[in-house]
């Protein structure tokens, strides 16, 4: 649906990652023949593999043939791709970019010294410091709520206009702060059923929705901001 809907108006990437390789492997391609950009491919979670699997592994899918953007994530996956390991992959056909949702800057930082592959903000939060280093812009969170506003503070930071990308990176940190209250992406789906975008903002289990507490805490910030009435 998102493949038909995004035709000719937006590139759609798929998540076709896994802790399974053979998995990957089929949902890549399967993404491909239905006509996907490029894929998504977030680090092996659980089984923790090395360095040496976290190459083999993107190496078989990068038969494929479908653009990859690398997601390293080892809060979420449990393992992290070392600058070396994302240096090595870059040379790879098909590796096009890389999300880094490791935290902090010093991957991105020193990959810049060993490779021209493109480094996209995996945190809305530090989308500008980011940027402020050579990253090319993020994979992000509040862009499903605002996108225009999220593509003024990029567009500007890639212009170096950087007091205009400052200015709304401040406006809209109290957003993508609250956007995690809870794991993403429960608060971003009860934001997009108050605005009427989606008509329920149900998650599927183990996932559940905000803690009557923190959906309290959430619709205050979005009254503040003037998201909602």
């Amino acid at each position: 649906m998102a493949i038909k809907l995004g035709k000719g108006k937006v590139q759609i990437i798929a998540g076709t990652g896994s802790n399974n390789t053979a998995d990957s492997v089929y949902m890549t391609q399967w993404a491909k023949e239905a006509g996907a950009d490029g894929c998504l491919i977030v680090n092996p979670y659980y089984n923790k593999p090395s360095q040496a699997g976290l190459i083999a592994h993107v190496t078989e899918i990068n038969k494929i043939g479908l653009p990859i953007v690398l997601y390293n994530i080892p809060g979420r996956s449990g393992v992290a791709m070392t600058v070396n390991t994302i240096a090595e992959l870059a040379k790879l056909s098909n590796v096009a970019a890389i999300k880094d949702a490791t935290g902090g800057l010093d991957t991105a930082s020193e990959l810049a010294t060993l490779s021209s592959l493109p480094v996209l903000s995996g945190d809305d939060g530090l989308t500008l410091p980011f940027m402020s280093i050579g990253a090319k812009g993020v994979i992000s969170v509040l862009s499903n709520l605002l996108p225009k506003d999220v593509v003024t503070m990029v567009n500007a930071a890639l212009k170096g206009d950087y007091t205009t990308a400052r200015q709304e990176h401040q406006r809209l940190f109290p957003l993508f702060k609250n956007m995690f209250i809870e794991t993403n992406p429960v608060p971003i789906k009860r934001s997009l059923q108050l605005v009427k975008t989606i008509s329920t903002c149900h998650v599927r289990l183990p996932l559940v929705g905000l803690t009557e507490e923190n959906d309290a805490k959430f619709l205050k910030i979005l009254k503040a901001s003037k998201i909602i009435e």
